[in-house]
């Protein structure tokens, strides 16, 4: 149950990201049986398992911008060399 506690890099930097959904499924099941018998002390845990959530986000935002970057790129250069004079 400490894992989450202070180890949301470690998690995010080590591919938790990149799982399939049903591992999420299965984490989520697991750690939210865990924090059931002890939600008072479990907060901690809670809340870094969210800040992991959120870290992946970020890290799936960023990665969508830059694709969305690079094209927008491509296709002004696309449209550069289009509009150059021939010869």
């Amino acid at each position: 149950m400490n894992a989450f506690n202070s180890h949301t890099k470690c998690y995010v930097d080590s591919g938790f990201c990149s799982l399939p959904l049903s591992d999420y499924v299965q984490i989520t099941k697991v750690v939210g049986n865990a924090l059931i018998p002890f939600f008072g002390g479990a907060w901690l845990t809670a809340q870094n398992g969210w800040n992991t959530v959120v870290a992946c986000a970020r890290r799936y935002a960023s990665a969508l911008g830059d694709a969305f970057s690079s094209t927008v790129n491509d296709f002004n250069q696309f449209i550069s060399r289009e509009n150059q004079p021939v010869g």
